[in-house]
């Protein structure tokens, strides 16, 4: 279908500002189960209200509690229990079916999970019914987020470890790409085939043990752990599967709605662009016209924001009354060097959500933000939360808007720089854009650009020169550092007042220097308000 064929296209850009309707939260099962002792039935229970008080007091509207990677984190009737076939041999190595599996730090923390996790079967099999109840009496909706196609540790090496289910241990047929599994090869490639009729039926049934046995108000389909879905060449054609997937969804939330006596509602994770959605078997076009799917969650392949992501073009597929909420992940990046990251933080959240609002968005969408962090950041977390839910708040706030890289989520999308092909020297070669939010009109900014190499450049914005100042001056709490092997180079320019307008903006940059400077060169650019 071409995804610009739609009859409702709303031109979010000349939308007035309103608040926004939630503030959505993923809660990782490995999160829950790595951080707390969970050693009797008294601390299972206090751990549990304490993590549904933390983000209800942070202002979440919603909590969307995952409990499944391959294998389930409960007492699954469907699907491989974490703990199940794991024991400790006599030397005080932990086995898989009585075989030795990898004992590094992640094996170690899995085994740990394995046995708290049955630990809270044993002592309070009902723990999800308390997280609902818990949940209801703090004002917070608490969804189901079933993972997918969770694929990780299944590189080389780790075929054999606990998080893998029965079903990927004994039926490598049922594999995407299994041919491939070499030194090289990609954990991805080792993902099911959604084509295959055993694991289609397989997460058919979880999705309906999910709803049908334990209370909630939506279920999330994260179909972002992981793809692609299907063997290489396949995901166009196979369509119609994922299609089918929705329908029987929609088909069980309304039991579940008529057992539970309220609204049970769906929300899905896809690419954060829509033509890469398509490109791994999403029909998302059919799925709204279908009244398949009540929240969408445009998100990154990996845990790095992506602030150019399709919000107006999904805005455009899916159309109001659909809630439009897109990911905002663990860090950012602006380079295709993942080397040079910077973790999220309030002033960097609030960059991303504000650019979203601007192009369509209806809500904030918090991946991989854990109660653990709120120790390691002195920035407000979890506190600003809740600004990311007022939109007309967000808009007077500082922020970060940081211009980043892309992750291809599937096969046949190539990756290519963001920044500039080249700048010649004693040139300038077109811009970049930025999109700065909303609220911007009269305000203090300063482009910040990083590279590997020295900058003597002029910045302009909007085809308007900015005058340079130093580095020192802007007050950034953090910024990447140099890498071994690297010099790093940062310049910053003030923006004058009545340049910049709301949403994007377009940045250039004119090489007064001797050196061409290539899109490699450019680890790092950023706008702050």
């Amino acid at each position: 279908m071409n995804v610009f064929a739609v009859s409702c296209v709303v031109m979010a850009f000349t939308a007035p500002l309103a608040c926004a309707s939630a503030v959505y939260v993923n809660s990782d099962a490995w999160n829950f189960f790595s951080d707390n002792e969970l050693k009797d039935r008294g601390a299972i229970a206090a751990a549990i209200d304490a993590d549904v008080d933390f983000y209800a007091d942070a202002g979440a509207t919603a909590v969307f509690y995952n409990l499944n990677a391959q294998r389930a984190l409960f007492g699954s009737k469907t699907a491989t229990p974490l703990w199940k076939d794991v024991s400790v041999g006599e030397d005080g190595r932990p086995l898989l079916r009585g075989k030795p599996f990898v004992t590094d730090q992640d094996g170690r923390r899995i085994l740990a999970m394995a046995n708290r996790a049955h630990r809270v079967s044993e002592l309070m099999p009902d723990f999800i019914a308390r997280r609902y109840a818990r949940c209801r009496a703090r004002g917070v909706e608490m969804w189901h987020s079933m993972r997918m196609n969770d694929i990780h540790y299944t590189y080389l090496g780790s075929e054999w470890i606990p998080l893998h289910s029965d079903m990927w241990l004994d039926r490598k047929d049922l594999l995407r790409a299994w041919y491939r599994h070499s030194w090289r090869g990609e954990w991805r490639d080792n993902g099911f085939d959604y084509a295959k009729r055993e694991v289609l039926d397989a997460h058919l049934a979880l999705m309906r043990e999910y709803l049908l046995g334990y209370e909630s108000d939506g279920i999330e389909l994260d179909w972002m752990r992981c793809v692609p879905l299907f063997a290489p060449g396949h995901d166009e054609s196979n369509a119609h599967v994922l299609t089918h997937f929705m329908r029987e969804t929609r088909k069980t939330a309304s039991e579940a709605a008529a057992k539970w006596g309220h609204p049970v509602k769906i929300a899905v994770r896809v690419p954060a662009r829509v033509r890469e959605a398509y490109g791994v078997g999403m029909d998302i076009a059919t799925w709204v016209r279908e009244g398949l799917v009540d929240v969408v969650v445009p998100s990154p392949r990996d845990t790095s924001t992506e602030m150019d992501c399709d919000v107006a073009l999904y805005r455009a597929i899916c159309p109001k009354p659909i809630v439009l909420a897109p990911d905002v992940d663990y860090y950012c990046r602006s380079s295709d060097d993942k080397r040079y990251v910077l973790a999220f933080s309030a002033d960097i959240d609030r960059g991303f959500v504000s650019g979203w609002y601007h192009d369509g968005a209806d809500a904030a969408y918090l991946y991989n933000h854990f109660p653990r962090h709120a120790k390691e950041r002195h920035d407000g977390y979890p506190a600003y939360i809740a600004s990311l839910g007022d939109r007309e708040a967000l808009a007077r706030m500082p922020r970060r808007h940081v211009f980043t890289s892309h992750a291809p989520i599937g096969e046949g999308v190539f990756p290519s720089s963001p920044y500039w092909n080249a700048v010649w020297r004693n040139c300038c070669n077109g811009c970049v854009k930025v999109n700065c939010g909303e609220g911007v009109s009269g305000r203090r900014a300063v482009v910040v650009i990083g590279a590997k190499t020295s900058l003597d450049v002029d910045v302009i914005v909007n085809s308007v020169k900015c005058a340079p100042v130093s580095l020192d001056s802007v007050c950034l709490k953090d910024l990447p550092e140099a890498k071994e092997g690297d010099a790093l180079c940062y310049v910053a320019a003030v923006v004058p007042p009545g340049v910049l307008h709301d949403g994007w903006n377009g940045v250039e940059i004119f090489n007064r220097g001797p050196v061409d400077l290539k899109s490699r060169d450019f680890v790092w650019l950023e706008v702050k308000l």
